[in-house]
């Protein structure tokens, strides 16, 4: 698989597979063959030619590109870490960066405390684009009760 196209990432305990639907391919789903899908983008406008399971469960959480995330975020984080406690999980947006990084991200700040920094940590596990807005990065961290880091909140993203 190419970049964006179903990489495994280690989140926690478990591993999720990340893509940007632009470059996702039908190869790339039947290898990757997940039984639920998380799409952040709606996908068929990008790439109405995939086609999943019959038994493939597709949820769809709309974030705008390079936005925010939505009010009910941290339940929907703790959704799809239920996917995952039993589920194969391929999660995509359009282009794999900022909604699937915030994701991504999301993922490590609820799952792995011990991390400083998921931002910081998808970058390096998965994508140095991930996370493309300090909306994104304030949710992040909102996750953890925290404020999101000042180095953050002066930098361009």
């Amino acid at each position: 698989m190419g970049v964006h196209r179903g990489e495994a990432v280690s989140v926690g305990n478990f591993t999720i597979y990340a893509a940007g639907a632009a470059r996702l391919t039908q190869e790339d789903v039947d290898l990757v063959s997940p039984s639920v899908v998380v799409d952040l983008a709606a996908y068929r406008r990008f790439n109405s030619g995939l086609v999943f399971s019959p038994q493939t469960q597709v949820v769809t959480k709309h974030l705008d590109d390079v936005g925010g995330v939505a009010d009910n975020w941290r339940a929907f984080v703790m959704e799809v870490i239920e996917y995952l406690k039993k589920e194969k999980v391929l999660v995509f947006c359009r282009g794999g960066h900022g909604r699937t990084g915030c994701l991504l991200s999301s993922l490590v700040s609820v799952l792995e405390p011990e991390i400083e920094d998921p931002i910081r940590a998808v970058r390096t596990r998965y994508c140095g684009s991930a996370v493309e807005s300090l909306d994104q990065g304030k949710a992040i961290f909102a996750l953890r009760g925290k404020v999101i880091p000042r180095y953050y909140q002066s930098r361009l993203w």
